[in-house]
């Protein structure tokens, strides 16, 4: 078997020092450098040393600091010492030499392809034939005969010993320069104030404020909505009629997305997007950058297909997939607004009775047994608004003060063909109203 380096390696001194020189040689390469090169050098400070090996051996460091800084100095071939920041540094390697192998640089790409071993001298750089054409060429003299040369100057001559007077012409008066007329001033063009919409209608800009708004107010909404949304860097985002800068906007990632869907599910309900700030993101709604997070998350989760908005003007609700459906499942949604397009279609005869805040509705059989009231003008009148131009639920709560109960319901708005109406009522018709019965549903102070 082939005998390692470090066994073959000869230190200085009695016994004892030779013994010393082996256990730091050991500690330094075999137990702090083990994963070494063995031409790396290894480094070590005399404190440290001297800590472990009094630990070891059961002794003061102090006594062993002298004794292992001998055994460096003798051992020289080994071993090299250095002083920094007043403190000693042992230096060696796995192959028993404190000096560094230096770096062979034969085989790099630099030196083999571009450094030859014998590169041709050159005398001259004029003399380099190239086959690469100049990018500008260099200039090369004309030479001009000497005949030439003396011709040009006999001539001067001959022309200098007779020379030849210029007639002067006759003084000419000098021209009058005409007076130039004064310009009258031009009366400033008035800047153009108007502006022509994409549906022809022309917009006079220079109207007070508050009358603009009043004449033009949703077509300029309409006209800026369309140029926002035509923007394919989508620079400004809008959510509902609320726009932000989208470099501006925090971002809502994967897992806080996750996050989100189960803390809806885990709630069984949809939650307005302030609960789920305050609750999950711990962010108050005193805090200065509270409207640009909501706007934000509402943003976010608009654009992704497990969520869906159920929210009204003034309450951002969300719902999640996965959610137990609200409403009868003995009657589809595609049955009822076929059921119910005649609301669509005009031919609606509800009663007006009472304000805009109270509607009263006489209960019929059908909707007892399902548990839904149909969303007539009355109705409508008295239920929020959709937010979205393309929402199509909404969720609300409606309360029974004389059984302390609430239940949710979802209002469906009529699209199309399709009419219109409030399901998730049936367990509160059959527990405590009967067909023919009188309700009155009245608006409370909050949005749903």
């Amino acid at each position: 078997m082939a005998q390692s380096p470090a066994e073959t390696l000869v230190f200085q001194g009695s016994a004892e020092e030779q013994a010393l020189a082996q256990q730091v040689f050991d500690v330094m390469t075999r137990s702090y450098g083990a994963l070494f090169a063995r031409e790396a050098l290894v480094r070590q400070s005399l404190s440290n040393l001297s800590g472990f090996l009094a630990q070891q051996q059961g002794v003061a460091a102090d006594d062993l600091v002298p004794r292992i800084d001998a055994v460096v100095r003798n051992n020289s071939q080994i071993f090299a010492r250095e002083e920094r920041d007043g403190d000693v540094i042992v230096t060696t390697s796995r192959a028993g030499r404190p000096i560094a192998r230096g770096v062979d640089n034969m085989h790099t790409f630099r030196d083999r392809l571009y450094e030859p071993l014998r590169p041709l001298p050159v005398d001259d750089l004029e003399n380099i034939v190239t086959t690469v054409r100049q990018v500008i060429p260099a200039p090369e003299p004309v030479l001009i005969s000497s005949f030439w040369r003396g011709a040009g100057q006999e001539t001067v001559e001959a022309a200098d010993a007779t020379p030849v007077l210029a007639e002067q012409a006759a003084p000419v008066a000098p021209l009058a320069q005409p007076v130039a007329a004064p310009i009258a001033p031009v009366a400033p063009t008035p800047a153009m104030t108007a502006i022509v919409l994409s549906d022809g209608t022309a917009v006079d800009l220079s109207l007070p404020f508050q009358q603009l708004l009043e004449q033009h107010g949703p077509d300029l909404q309409a006209e800026v909505r369309t140029a926002l949304e035509q923007d394919p860097l989508r620079r400004v985002v809008s959510f509902g009629d609320r726009y932000f800068a989208a470099e501006a906007l925090p971002n809502f990632g994967k897992n806080d997305l996750r996050r989100i869907r189960d803390f809806i599910l885990e709630q069984g309900e949809p939650i307005s997007d302030a609960v789920i700030l305050t609750d999950l993101y711990r962010e108050r709604p005193t805090n200065t950058n509270f409207d640009m997070v909501r706007f934000a998350l509402d943003y976010r989760l608009s654009r992704e297909r497990d969520f869906e908005f159920v929210g009204m003007p003034g309450a951002n609700l969300w719902s999640a997939k996965g959610l137990p459906a609200i409403g009868g499942k003995r009657l589809k949604a595609s049955d009822l607004g076929q059921l119910y397009g005649y609301l669509a279609d005009g031919y609606d005869d509800a009663e007006e009775e009472g304000s805009t805040d109270m509607v009263l509705h006489t209960l019929t059989f059908f909707e007892w047994v399902y548990g839904v009231l149909p969303l007539d003008a009355s109705l409508r009148e008295l239920l929020p608004d959709a937010l979205l131009d393309d929402q199509r639920t909404a969720v609300i709560r409606i309360e029974s003060p004389q059984h302390y109960s609430h239940y949710v319901c979802e209002v469906r708005y009529p699209t199309g063909a399709r009419g219109g109406w409030v399901w998730g009522l049936e367990h509160f018709f059959q527990e405590f109203l009967v067909p023919g019965v009188a309700i009155s549903l009245t608006r409370t102070d909050e949005p749903n």
